[in-house]
């Protein structure tokens, strides 16, 4: 591992489980939580995208906006160059 590492306290039942989690995926336990942050950041990265699609779609006006900037991008996809 390249990254300078830090020592973090868990609890012994989180401890155990990724333990077992290193063990069954033949790896260490380091990677296992560095996978897991990763994850978590991309799930609420969605999560927070997803909310805030939900917030537009609730406001007809804005939701008429976007829908009338992505028609106008539609425009664009005819750019006139042949498929292969």
């Amino acid at each position: 591992m390249s990254d300078q590492s830090s020592i973090i306290r868990v609890g012994r039942s989180t401890h155990e489980l990724l333990r077992a989690l290193a063990a069954s995926s033949n790896t260490t336990i380091s990677a296992v939580v560095d996978q897991a942050a990763r994850d978590l950041q991309r799930k609420k990265f969605w999560a927070d995208f997803n909310a805030k699609c939900s917030a537009l779609q609730a406001d007809p006006v804005a939701w008429a906006d976007l829908r009338r900037e992505d028609e106008a991008w539609d425009e664009t996809i005819a750019d006139g160059l042949v498929e292969e």
